[in-house]
């Protein structure tokens, strides 16, 4: 994003409720209010959100948040009465990945993606989040390693690896996440 001449942002953060995306979510909004503080239009997208908010004002996009990445095959119709059933089995599939329609529909944007991974070393974060990165078409990627003391969920510290298309690498070290 450096030397990016836009001033308008896109960042997402999900739901307070989605726990498992906490980290992600605080990444997302310190980009956002970084963004803001140097002076950006920033759009902050908080839990649903849709393509819509990706117009061609909107020049740098920061995803620091994944919709579900399953959902129930068949969706229940009705509430389920804890009474009417002892036992409840949901099978799940893969929901599309938004972050790859980015591109699609708003081609100039600067996308910046985020991957987080479990215990996995350096080299294979780099690995998964190159491999995401190329699918989204994204400029950069974010990720880390939420296994890691200090940085995984519930915590005030993240420790994150930034990638660009080139497979440049920067290290960010363990940092205290600043929350206003």
């Amino acid at each position: 994003m450096k030397g990016h001449p836009s001033k308008n942002i896109v960042a997402t953060k999900s739901s307070e409720l989605e726990g498992k995306r906490i980290v992600l979510c605080i990444t997302g909004v310190a980009a956002a209010e970084e963004a803001l503080r140097r002076g950006a239009d920033v759009t902050l997208i908080y839990g649903c959100g849709t393509m819509e908010e990706l117009s061609c004002r909107n020049m740098i996009v920061i995803a620091g948040a994944a919709a579900a990445d399953f959902a129930p095959e068949k969706p229940f119709e009705r509430k389920i009465s804890t009474r009417a059933a002892s036992e409840l089995i949901l099978k799940l599939k893969p929901t599309p990945k938004i972050i790859e329609a980015v591109k699609q529909v708003s081609p100039k944007t600067f996308l910046v993606a985020f991957k987080a991974e479990y215990m996995l070393s350096d080299e294979e974060i780099i690995e998964s989040a190159y491999k995401t990165l190329k699918a989204s078409n994204a400029d950069s990627i974010v990720a880390n390693d939420v296994g890691r003391q200090g940085a995984g969920f519930g915590v005030d510290t993240n420790e994150v690896l930034i990638i660009d298309k080139e497979r440049n690498v920067i290290h960010m070290p363990l940092t205290t996440i600043v929350k206003n």
